[in-house]
């Protein structure tokens, strides 16, 4: 099998600098946003290589490649190449696939004034962090896309979550979050610019 020359293994006995950049990339935000930019910026040729190497070379060292493909997912345009980490990460065992999840959600408030948070697994150690809060018209949205998958009390404490809201299954803020957002368009006639990135929650 071919690798891509730029991100080619050193042979020999110690780990390679290519093997230890798929390690950090599962715990380090720069080397995951490194690792991406590199695998993006590939010809598709040399993407399909990488994704190869990926699985071969974290099953010989006795690691799940979830964690990584799931990164290399997240900047994949080609539905084809797309199609085969989807298909190589649905044909692992569930306890193979990485670091654990911690998809979590808290709703709190009422119509007038209250807020939802979203915490979803993206990959190896982290999250991607959402919250939505409304408050008499206004609508105030932050985003954190690639935060680390701390504890879900850290998690509430890094998001200014208030004491008084309900942890609830991460489905559940959703449709929260739904039924808040149309109130809203309803309203105004229109959702602020700040959803966009949040719109695949539904």
């Amino acid at each position: 099998m071919d690798r891509p020359p730029h991100l080619a293994l050193v042979e020999g006995g110690a780990e390679s600098p290519f093997d230890a950049l798929l390690r950090a990339a599962e715990h380090d935000p720069d080397a995951a946003r490194g690792l991406a930019l590199a695998y993006a910026a590939m010809s598709p040729a040399e993407r399909e290589a990488l994704i190869a190497t990926v699985v071969v070379d974290a099953e010989a060292a006795g690691r799940s490649p979830a964690p990584v493909l799931a990164l290399l997912l997240s900047v994949e345009d080609e539905p084809a190449l797309s199609d085969r980490i989807a298909g190589a990460m649905l044909a692992l065992e569930d306890a193979a696939l990485g670091a654990p999840r911690h998809d979590a959600g808290w709703i709190w408030g009422d119509d007038r004034r209250g807020g939802v948070v979203t915490a979803r697994h993206l990959h190896g150690d982290f999250v991607e962090l959402s919250r939505v809060r409304w408050a008499d018209g206004a609508v105030d949205v932050e985003r954190e896309p690639l935060a680390r998958a701390e504890d879900p009390a850290a998690l509430r404490r890094r998001m200014g979550v208030p004491e008084e809201a309900t942890v609830v299954a991460l489905e559940h803020a959703v449709a929260r979050l739904a039924e808040a957002l149309w109130r809203e368009r309803v309203r105004r006639g229109a959702l602020p610019e700040g959803l966009r990135p949040i719109a695949d929650l539904f």
